[in-house]
This record gives C-alpha cells, sequence and structure tokens, in this order.
C-alpha cells in the first residue's frame, strides 16, 4: 500500500524512513487519525508545519511514536515464548557456559515499558543465569523508555495470558 497523498502522507514517509516500520499494516486511515491527532495536540497550524517541526522537537516524535506503534505488553505475555526459552533455549546457553563460553545475550527491541524484558530477567534469575547475561531493552518511544526505566508497574501488568 502507497503512502497517501498530502502532508500526512509527508510525515509517513519521515516517520517510516526514520524507524523502519511499515505503517501500510495499521491501514491508511488509522495512520491518518494518528497523525491529524499528534499535529492538533502539538499545537500545530496544520499537519504540514507539524512536519516541519518533527525533525527538530523530540517530544513530538515520542507522541507521534506512541500514536504509532503498539504498547502493548505485561509481565510474561505469551507465556508460551518462556516455556520454549527455559526448555530450549537455556540448556543450551547453560552448556555453553560450563564450557566457558557467554551467557545469554538478548535484546529486546520495542520493549515499550519493558515488562517483557524484566519478564526474561525473572526468568534467568530463577535459574541462576541472570549475573552472567547482557540483556537489553529498545524502544523509539523515550516515554516508554522512561517507564521501563523506573521499573514502577501496576496490577494490569501482572495480568495472566
Amino acid at each position: 500500500m502507497p503512502f497517501v497523498d498530502g502532508p500526512t502522507g509527508e510525515v509517513e514517509r519521515w516517520f517510516a524512513a526514520r524507524t523502519g516500520l511499515d505503517l501500510a499494516r495499521m491501514g491508511p486511515g488509522r495512520v491518518r487519525e494518528a497523525i491529524e491527532a499528534a499535529s492538533r495536540d502539538a499545537g500545530a497550524e496544520d499537519v504540514t508545519a507539524f512536519a516541519l517541526r518533527l525533525e527538530h522537537e523530540p517530544v513530538l516524535f515520542d507522541d507521534l511514536a506512541e500514536r504509532l506503534t503498539v504498547g502493548e505488553t505485561y509481565f510474561f505475555r505469551d507465556a508460551w515464548h518462556y516455556a520454549l526459552i527455559a526448555d530450549q533455549i537455556l540448556p543450551e546457553v547453560e552448556a555453553r557456559r560450563a564450557a566457558g563460553g557467554p551467557g545469554l545475550r538478548a535484546w529486546s527491541a520495542g520493549c515499550a515499558s519493558g515488562e517483557e524484558i524484566y519478564s526474561l530477567a525473572i526468568l534467568l534469575h530463577e535459574r541462576g543465569m541472570l549475573d552472567d547475561a547482557t540483556l537489553w531493552a529498545t524502544d523509539l518511544s523515550g516515554a516508554a523508555l522512561a517507564r521501563a526505566t523506573s521499573g514502577t508497574y501496576r496490577e494490569w501488568s501482572l495480568r495472566a495470558d
């Protein structure tokens, strides 16, 4: 699906080029609504003015990223992933460590507020493997990373699948 024409299309192209995200999967109406809402909330005269400000005002990028990405996360979300890690990957890592190799290295790209990478850390801690692990968590949104860094969660983050 090609980008829409006009000012929202300009923002879509800029955002996609900067992030590598395929906004076509969201549908043009949802993307346009998110861009227009971010523009309004920024107090921009119009979407064209918003587009000009995006490059120089990180807070505007953060707001747009929050609107255009999925921030759904909670502890041990998709529990089968953690079962797979525990049953198949961690035994291999333990064998590698016993032979003098490195511990687990994992990257949570798009970590949102961090519940899933913290879940992995909990699993590793329970197995006595956290001290040798290297975990990275990144996200497009500075606001999401701030929430992850704080490590403060509400009951909603503790719900089960």
